[in-house]
């Protein structure tokens, strides 16, 4: 465990939040932190999304039907089996947001989702995966009705 440095305006305010929920300061510390380290890495895979796209014209020439890995805006890794590609990544980049897409046709898979309020909606995401979250979270898909 570390000790952190936290202003005396951010103290009395989490102490005021405190006092109204019920938790401790260091639980909503704790929990700020979270989020932030979830929004930053959500930040940083959307980056590598944009890179992917930026990059996509290259990819589709040299690695079309693979895997590409997009790390800090540049192409690290690819392979034909994505599972390979996973295992290597993880092992070269542990713990670090690293897109893993395969190189298609277009940058951007298109889903289909059936809702009561429109007759259909098609997503864009970068891959299967990204489904279930833009689903939850439609942010940074597009979205058209078809």
């Amino acid at each position: 465990m570390i000790s952190l440095t936290v202003s005396d305006e951010a103290v009395a305010q989490l102490k005021k939040i405190a006092a109204t929920t019920g938790d401790s300061v260091d639980a909503l510390a704790e929990r700020a932190i979270r989020q932030y380290l979830r929004d930053e890495w959500r930040r940083m895979l959307q980056r590598e999304s944009d890179a992917f796209r930026r990059l996509h014209p290259e990819l589709l020439a040299r690695y079309s039907g693979e895997y590409a890995a997009v790390y800090q805006g540049r192409l690290i890794d690819h392979d034909a089996d994505q599972l390979r590609l996973l295992q290597r990544v993880e092992q070269q980049h542990p713990d670090v947001p690293v897109l893993i897409r395969q190189i298609l046709l277009e940058p951007d898979e298109v889903y289909s989702l059936r809702t009561r309020r429109t007759s259909a909606l098609s997503m864009r995401a970068g891959n299967s995966l990204d489904v279930a979250t833009a689903y939850l979270n439609v942010g940074g898909y597009r979205l058209r009705e078809t």
